[in-house]
């Protein structure tokens, strides 16, 4: 089946075969890497609900990712925990009266995500609406999702 979810894009499309409990969510689901989206029609709020949908699917579903390997509803757990994370970041950064552009460099990756990939491209000048994530209209570059920018980095081992 083809399905249209919201988030990474405007144009997210799935293929789902129920009966094998498989997904093919494409940029959807980012498997243990942050997420990162340049598209002006990327909806966190959107997102985030899609992952809900995901979370809700058979316990046994296997989800083929647009990024990472192939993971199980584990890789959609830790996908909506680091949304939470940022967003929890963002809401702090944002009450302490931190511009955006200086929340970008201040997001922490906490010790329990360093080994979860940061891709990333200099795209700094590109700003996006967090509203649906800290729940106020400031701007954050995308970098604050992915902490430092400009670079691809793996989980050192």
């Amino acid at each position: 089946m083809l399905e249209s979810y919201p988030g990474h894009s405007g144009t997210d499309i799935i293929v789902r075969v129920p009966e094998q409990n498989v997904v093919y969510a494409g940029d959807l689901v980012f498997s243990n890497m942050y997420p990162v989206s340049f598209d002006a029609q990327a909806t966190v709020s959107g997102w985030r609900q899609t992952l809900k949908t995901f979370a809700s699917w058979d316990k046994d579903t296997l989800f083929v990712p647009g990024h990472g390997p192939i993971c199980g509803q584990e890789g959609i757990a830790l996908l909506r925990a680091l949304f939470d994370d940022i967003e929890e970041q963002a809401q702090k950064m944002h009450k302490a009266g931190v511009p955006a552009l200086e929340a970008a460099d201040l997001y922490e990756i906490p010790e329990k995500y360093k080994n979860v990939a940061i891709f990333a491209w200099d795209f700094s000048h590109r700003t996006y609406d967090y509203e649906a994530v800290c729940g106020v209209g400031s701007q954050v570059i995308a970098a604050a999702v992915l902490g430092r920018g400009g670079h691809s980095r793996s989980p050192e081992r």
